[in-house]
């Protein structure tokens, strides 16, 4: 049973990164390339509403503080035991049951996705993937190591040891925030050492 959950879980892993890599290049045609978009810290509504809501099944926007896009609490339990909380940032539920939480930083955007919405568990590297969307290189010790613009795991090129023992890493006492990294980086497969 514990194989099958894990390739459900994969499999709605790819599903949402190739969705929100699909509304990425839906979006740069009509608002020019990533690298052009406006990146402005804390303006995660307005991100969402221009660059991504027009090209995601969205069926419910909670902005940054309406109930129903999040599970209760607007919590991400980590995989280490702590949690943190999505109340301040912009979420949005889809017509495939996924949940995702906008975080717009000065140089780039990060996304918690739920690929299970109210279901599960809300955590980090079971049902909870963090992505990062960049327009330009993007070097983060122990976080990315990213060489061009684009939409990635939080974790993208780094090495397999680094993924997994960093703070925010993805093993039993880490975060979780590299997991959906490690789940590419080893072929699209949960192996042995993940922490499930």
């Amino acid at each position: 049973m514990q194989n099958t959950q894990k390739q459900d879980t994969v499999a709605r892993f790819q599903k949402v990164y190739t969705t929100m890599t699909q509304a990425v290049k839906m979006s740069e045609l009509d608002n020019g390339p990533v690298e052009t978009w406006e990146f402005v810290a804390d303006q995660h509504e307005q991100f969402l509403n221009k660059y991504l809501a027009p090209y995601l099944n969205i069926i419910k926007k909670c902005g940054l503080s309406e109930s129903g896009c999040w599970t209760a609490g607007n919590k991400i339990n980590r995989i280490n035991g702590s949690t943190i909380s999505e109340a301040t940032l912009a979420k949005a539920a889809l017509n495939n049951g996924m949940f995702i939480a906008v975080e717009v930083q000065d140089n780039h955007t990060h996304f918690y996705i739920d690929i299970d919405g109210a279901k599960g568990s809300n955590r980090l590297g079971r049902d909870v993937f963090r992505f990062t969307l960049t327009p330009t290189p993007l070097n983060e010790t122990n976080y990315h190591k990213i060489d061009k613009p684009g939409f990635y795991p939080v974790g993208t090129g780094l090495d397999r040891d680094t993924i997994i023992s960093a703070g925010p890493g993805c093993s039993k006492t880490s975060e979780g925030q590299t997991c959906g990294a490690l789940i590419v980086l080893d072929g699209w497969q949960i192996k042995d050492d993940y922490p499930w």
